[in-house]
């Protein structure tokens, strides 16, 4: 939702939409963080998992001067075609680079394609994140519900009740790009979801002035197997490949 508002029956699809995305499959692959609602916290997330991934290179967290590098790297990405080369890396591996705290010059993998659908990977559910307004005189923005791989915003789903038309969320998305909503940890978004219980749209994210929601509707939402890649449709302006099982019911 835009600014924070919600219907008790937006409220209620929400819940149901998380619910069934943790239970998708014969194994839980899709945790729910409920205690995620800030960005702050999501780059704390991240930061966690960073560690957990580059453990063969760290013997601590990084500091925060450490992670500010890392921060940086991640927030100068404008577009989401140059956030989908970040994310896929050079042959299929993504990395930040790091100078540590003790002099040394370290490379740390954010994103193994080897890994994507298995291994180690990390797949996080979150919602209700609230954005400050990146623009004097915009307002405060509250995202429904983001998918997170390795604790990088992916996939960002807005939901609407069936009383209204998904274009509203498509529309409230097209906002948040023109707002620069879509920057620092979410620079790395890569499709857009607008869903309802009976319709659901989705697209690559885009820049705003290259938005375009005329879309054919999914119909009716339903589990989709989706392609390595994603299928032509989720990969037009991005490089980065998803995983086998990825989770949107569409």
């Amino acid at each position: 939702m835009d600014d924070g508002y919600h219907s008790a029956s937006e409220l209620q699809f929400e819940a149901e939409f998380i619910d069934y995305l943790q239970h998708l499959g014969s194994v839980k692959q899709w945790s729910y963080e409920p205690d995620i609602k800030t960005t702050d916290q999501l780059w704390a997330n991240f930061a966690d998992i960073l560690f957990q991934l580059n453990q063969d290179k760290l013997d601590r967290p990084l500091s925060a001067a450490e992670f500010g590098q890392v921060k940086k790297e991640i927030s100068v990405l404008t577009t989401p075609y140059q956030a989908g080369q970040f994310l896929y890396g050079l042959n299929g591996r993504s990395q930040v680079e790091v100078d540590t705290d003790d002099g040394r010059h370290v490379f740390l993998t954010v994103f193994d394609q080897r890994q994507v659908g298995a291994g180690n990977t990390h797949y996080q559910i979150v919602n209700q994140i609230m954005r400050p307004a990146k623009i004097t005189g915009k307002r405060n923005r509250v995202f429904d519900t983001t998918l997170l791989i390795n604790g990088l915003p992916i996939i960002q789903i807005e939901e609407k009740r069936d009383t209204n038309d998904v274009d509203q969320a498509l529309e409230q998305m097209h906002q948040y790009i023109a707002e620069n909503q879509y920057s620092d940890i979410f620079s790395t978004v890569q499709i857009l979801v607008a869903l309802s219980p009976i319709d659901v749209r989705y697209m690559a994210n885009t820049t705003s002035d290259l938005f375009n929601k005329a879309l054919p509707s999914s119909g009716k939402p339903r589990l989709m197997s989706a392609s390595r890649t994603g299928g032509s449709s989720l990969t037009c302006s991005s490089p980065f490949r998803w995983p086998t099982r990825w989770p949107p019911t569409i």
